[in-house]
């Protein structure tokens, strides 16, 4: 969604056009490319993000599509990734996947969140950002979507599907779901994806949004495309 407090302009490190995000009242501003980022010290117009001079970006990540790299490829293809349209970033570096998250909150800027491709390391935030206050997903206010855990559960689903990062529901994503039109509430088959489920219909109950909760024996990234389509359909999902 977007924000008020931000303009958008060229990265001065990596001169990308459209890609570097200044937000006004933080006086920050990140490169949504090359990862280059300003706090609010350097933020002022001696910076490199005012006058437009090219510096080195420190530690910052390197980041190129993910389809184009091999490794994340197969990686993605092995847990049913199959559209290439989708803006995956992908670190040959870390061998780490990049996804663009957002927060609902015009306090927080955009972050990312990451996945390691090799097992046993999970997922991390870039910046150390609290996930409870972002989403990962596409659908927009005022129509149909379907809420899930983790970013690979929305993948399985489709453009229609939110992740919230997790189970917790914060004001921030209560605020944006309870402005969609319905919401098929689809999380794991788990003691905590159950009681999740709960709390985030009671929440919700003070919106104007209808919530319908998707019960199946499998996650959603667990599923084929096939079960999606069946669960959903039975659930009263008529979006494709």
């Amino acid at each position: 969604m977007p924000n008020p407090a931000e303009f958008v302009g060229t990265c001065p490190a990596c001169f990308r056009a459209e890609k570097f995000y200044r937000n006004r009242v933080k006086r920050v501003g990140y490169c949504q490319r090359c990862g280059y980022s300003v706090g609010p010290k350097e933020y002022g117009a001696d910076s490199p993000a005012a006058t437009g001079l090219r510096i080195r970006p420190a530690s910052q990540p390197k980041l190129v599509p993910a389809w184009s790299d091999v490794d994340a490829r197969q990686y993605l293809v092995g847990r049913g990734v199959l559209s290439e349209h989708l803006d995956i970033e992908y670190c040959p570096e870390e061998r780490r996947l990049y996804f663009r998250i957002w927060s609902p909150l015009p306090e927080f800027a955009p972050d990312w969140h990451t996945r390691s491709i090799e097992a046993g390391q999970g997922w991390r935030g870039l910046h150390g950002s609290k996930k409870s206050h972002y989403l990962w997903g596409h659908a927009s206010p005022s129509a149909d979507a379907v809420v899930v855990e983790g970013i690979f559960d929305a993948l399985r689903v489709g453009s229609a599907a939110v992740s919230l990062l997790g189970t917790h529901l914060s004001e921030g994503q209560a605020q944006f779901l309870g402005s969609c039109r319905k919401i098929y509430l689809w999380l794991d088959p788990d003691p905590a994806g159950r009681l999740a489920t709960r709390k985030i219909e009671a929440t919700l109950m003070f919106y104007p949004v209808d919530v319908v909760s998707v019960r199946y024996h499998k996650e959603p990234g667990d599923c084929t495309p096939d079960e999606v389509r069946e669960v959903l359909g039975k659930a009263g999902w008529t979006c494709g």
